[in-house]
C-alpha cells in the first residue's frame, strides 16, 4: 500500500505570529492554531517565542498547534499627573494593550482644573493586557455657598451670635 508521507512540523520559532500561521496553513492539514500572548523582554512584539508542538514532529489532521506570542516588553505606568485626562487616556492608548480606562474626579487646589491629580495603579508599576486603570482628575477649588444671615441693625455681639449660629469663622469687625 502506498501511503503518504508524514507531514513534520517546521520551526516556527522566531517567526513572525502571521509568518507563523501561513506556514502552518500550507501543511494543508487544517491545523487548530491557538496563540498565548505574554510579555518579553528578550523577543519583539508579535513574534513567537514557544511552539508547544516540537520541530520534526508528524502532524495530523486537525492537530491543535499553541503559538507563544511575544507582547513585546512589559510597560510601566507613566507619569501622568498634570496631564489633561484626554492626554492621559491617549498615552494610556499607546502602550497598546487593551487597558480598560475609567475615571472619577475629585476637588483640589493644587493641580490645574481637569487635569489628572494620581492614577490607580500608581506611577512605576507593571502594567498587564486588560488592566483596569484608574484616573483621577481635579474639578477646581471647591466652592460652597452659604446664606449669610441679615445682620443689618444688629448689635455686634448679637450680629457675631448669629453668625457663629450659622458656622461663620474668620470674620473681622471693623
Amino acid at each position: 500500500s502506498q501511503g503518504s508521507e508524514p507531514v513534520l512540523m517546521g520551526n516556527v520559532v522566531g517567526m513572525s505570529e502571521e509568518q507563523a500561521r501561513n506556514e502552518l496553513m500550507r501543511y494543508k492539514l487544517d491545523l487548530e492554531i491557538h496563540t498565548t500572548p505574554v510579555f518579553s523582554e528578550e523577543v519583539s512584539k508579535g513574534y513567537v517565542i514557544e511552539c508547544d508542538v516540537p520541530e520534526n514532529t508528524a502532524l495530523t489532521p486537525g492537530q491543535k498547534v499553541n503559538l507563544t506570542i511575544s507582547l513585546g516588553h512589559q510597560p510601566v505606568m507613566g507619569n501622568l499627573v498634570n496631564m489633561t485626562e484626554e492626554e492621559a487616556r491617549k498615552t494610556l492608548q499607546n502602550y497598546d494593550i487593551d487597558l480598560v480606562v475609567s475615571s472619577s474626579t475629585e476637588y483640589a487646589d493644587d493641580v490645574e482644573e481637569g487635569s489628572v491629580i494620581s492614577t490607580d495603579p500608581r506611577e512605576g508599576d507593571k502594567l498587564e493586557v486588560g488592566d483596569k486603570v484608574t484616573l483621577l482628575s481635579r474639578l477646581g477649588a471647591e466652592v460652597i455657598t452659604e446664606k449669610v444671615p441679615n445682620i443689618v441693625n444688629m448689635t455686634w455681639l448679637d450680629a457675631r451670635n448669629e453668625l457663629e449660629a450659622k458656622g461663620f469663622k474668620n470674620y473681622d469687625y471693623k
